[in-house]
């Protein structure tokens, strides 16, 4: 994942240095190369950040996302001398031979900063199953249930969010990941609100299931909430040309 430039002169400098780096004669197959930037433009301070959001992506899919807009490929880029391949279309991602799926990332900033990072797939971790029970002799490892929080300013909303989930549940996998990290945004990076309901399940029937239950007013929470008694107060911060502080 290059920081791509995008000018006649950084692409160029960024793909060589890639080349001479991993770009060998002896590789089997052309190192993929790509920028976000073709998506979202430039994001300064954050360009980076989504540069390794779409890697994270990229590897936990086991796909390549396409270079959006790439049909004049800069001529003093040598692809072929330096084995380098920009997709045009969604790939899978090369096999590894059992080792972990790898990605770098670039970023450069003003004044000749400049970062790299190398990203691995993490295929042997814990899998989040619960401990295994013994009953009358006999081992059983019952699947841990998932936790699906729904929060809403009111009633109303809160049944409208609670159809969507569902609707949302129904065109999925059952993939114990993609429930665990359906739980895991849910509970951490969404705005708690007064008006609150959870379901439990520990696959994705059982979830759609217990959100399909038609909910009655009472059983929506509402939770205690205080407020400041002070007035807020709003800072600036002006960072002159953008890499000082």
């Amino acid at each position: 994942e290059g920081h791509g430039t995008g000018t006649k002169v950084g692409d160029p400098n960024e793909t060589r240095a890639v080349g001479h780096v991993f770009g060998t004669q002896t590789r089997k197959e052309d190192l993929v190369i790509g920028s976000i930037k073709s998506n979202v433009g430039h994001l300064e301070g954050a360009a980076g950040l989504a540069g390794m959001i779409k890697a994270v992506l990229a590897i936990e899919n086991s796909r390549i996302p396409p270079q959006m807009h790439f049909d004049r490929p800069n001529p003093d880029i040598k692809f072929d001398e330096w084995r380098l391949k920009v997709p045009t279309e969604t790939l899978s991602w090369p096999e590894t031979g059992g080792k972990p799926r790898r990605a770098s990332l670039n970023s450069f900033g003003y004044g000749g900063a400049n970062a790299h990072a190398v990203l691995e797939s993490f295929d042997n971790g814990t899998n989040g199953s619960a401990p295994s029970l013994k009953t009358n002799g006999v081992s059983s490892a019952p699947d841990r249930p998932f936790l699906i929080p729904v929060t809403s300013h009111a009633t109303e909303t809160g049944e409208h969010l609670r159809k969507a989930l569902q609707g949302y549940l129904m065109k999925q996998d059952n993939s114990k990941t993609h429930l665990r990290n359906l739980a895991y945004t849910l509970s951490a990076h969404r705005t708690v609100h007064k008006i609150r309901f959870f379901a439990i399940g520990a696959s994705k029937d059982e979830l759609i299931a217990e959100l399909e239950k038609p909910r009655e007013s009472a059983e929506w929470k509402t939770a205690t909430t205080h407020s400041s008694s002070s007035t807020p107060k709003i800072g600036f911060v002006f960072t002159g040309q953008g890499a000082q502080w």
